[in-house]
């Protein structure tokens, strides 16, 4: 959570007896380093002032044995606030009796400021106001993102396995309605979406966003798709193949790209390249490369692109190419002793 941010507390009341309860009381005090955002109380909460602090008051006229009422409303974190800070929140309950309220049955108002003694029913010693503290930590979520590929150089017809690691950098932290997307693959290369796994899963298919699922979904686009994140707060992994189908991207490179935005961050990127070849040196190289594959990742520093560095890696090459090298030299040869011929008319 940021300076001016907004953070919704949901309280749950929850009756254990075996008994209906009548007009239970629940306050609970706008957190210190934010304001309460008007209107957003619900079941008819109001805003009072206690003890010189500002509440905002429920009263649940009824409470069934067993069941449970939800509370909410929302505050926005003060502009003052630092990330060193943190946000204390209770929330409070009281059940009445028929002796506390008015005669015409309103709870009055002197009720909210009264002092109570321990009675049999509550857990805490000095009243009988229930307390339930939460804690929200005041700061910046981050991401991180990065992409690979399994290997670096492949030919018409071969499957390119993608990898996208999606992160929440900051610890606690909570990025929502977090959108990975992954685009700008050329025209030739074909996403089979039915390969498509986040964190080993298939997810299930949106047309468009939507607020009505804290599930994650997939929705397909034109060159690529979306992976939308509800709520992201560690790492997950996105999976997906897709098949090189023109000759056209023969000696040619192949570029894709993933990003990550969410409610709390700007959009990150990282960006893989690999290659179709088309002399006999790059295809002699391609064993030796495919044991290793490409990466492109998001850092403090930018988007990082292309082979890892591997001084076991260049030596392969180099020798590699020693090999292709004497291969050419030694048909050349070949070809200079064959003895000429004539063909007879």
């Amino acid at each position: 959570m940021k300076q001016g941010g907004q953070i919704i507390y949901y309280i749950d009341v929850h009756n254990d007896s075996e008994t209906t309860l009548k007009n239970v009381l629940v306050r609970d005090a706008v957190p210190e380093l934010s304001s309460y955002i008007e209107g957003s109380a619900s079941n008819n909460g109001k805003i009072m002032e206690i003890n010189g602090k500002q509440y905002v008051t429920y009263v649940i006229d009824t409470l069934r044995a067993g069941s449970t009422q939800t509370l909410s409303f929302a505050v926005t974190v003060d502009e003052k606030a630092t990330s060193e800070d943190v946000i204390l929140n209770t929330a409070e309950i009281k059940e009445t009796t028929e002796k506390d309220l008015n005669e015409d049955g309103n709870i009055p108002d002197d009720l909210w400021n009264e002092d109570f003694k321990e009675t049999n029913t509550t857990k805490h010693p000095l009243s009988n106001w229930a307390t339930d503290i939460k804690t929200v930590k005041v700061g910046t979520p981050d991401s991180y993102i990065e992409k690979r590929a399994d290997s670096a150089v492949y030919d018409v017809g071969e499957t390119i396995h993608y990898t996208i690691v999606a992160e929440q950098t900051t610890k606690d932290g909570k990025l929502t309605n977090a959108v990975v997307e992954d685009k700008d693959l050329p025209d030739g290369v074909d996403i089979d979406y039915d390969s498509i796994k986040v964190d080993g899963n298939t997810v299930p298919e949106q047309d468009t966003m939507t607020s009505d699922t804290n599930s994650i979904y997939l929705i397909r686009t034109k060159k690529g798709f979306k992976v939308v994140y509800p709520e992201l707060s560690e790492k997950s992994t996105i999976t997906f193949d897709a098949v090189i189908n023109s000759e056209k991207l023969v000696g040619k490179k192949i570029l894709n790209k993933a990003t990550i935005i969410s409610d709390q961050t700007p959009e990150k990127e990282a960006v893989v390249k690999v290659k179709v070849p088309k002399n006999p040196i790059e295809k002699v190289i391609k064993k030796i490369i495919n044991r290793k594959g490409v990466s492109g990742n998001s850092s403090p520093k930018g988007v990082k692109t292309g082979l890892s560095t591997h001084a076991g890696l260049f030596a392969g090459i180099a020798a590699a190419l020693l090999a292709a090298a004497a291969i050419l030299i030694k048909k050349r040869r070949n070809a200079k002793k064959k003895p000429m011929t004539l063909e007879k008319f």
